[in-house]
């Protein structure tokens, strides 16, 4: 999943926006692989979900460390 982003300073710089979604279609991105077009709750659910992937594959690295170690 993507996110696009204006990377504004100034609120001028939020039009910078539609240079982003531009480039999102110009590599054939639809709406539904761009997180901030989804609602909120699917986007705390991708959020979720994610973290929950991270913090499941963090765990099996150090289980695999801890154990290599104590051979």
């Amino acid at each position: 999943a993507l996110v696009i982003s204006t990377d504004a300073h100034t609120p001028a710089q939020f039009d910078f926006m539609r240079l982003g979604v531009m480039t999102a279609r110009r590599g054939w991105c639809t709406a539904i692989q761009i997180l901030n077009t989804r609602k909120w709750n699917e986007l705390a659910s991708f959020r979720k979900n994610k973290m929950k992937r991270i913090t499941e594959s963090s765990g099996k690295h150090f289980r695999n460390k801890h154990v290599e170690s104590l051979s």
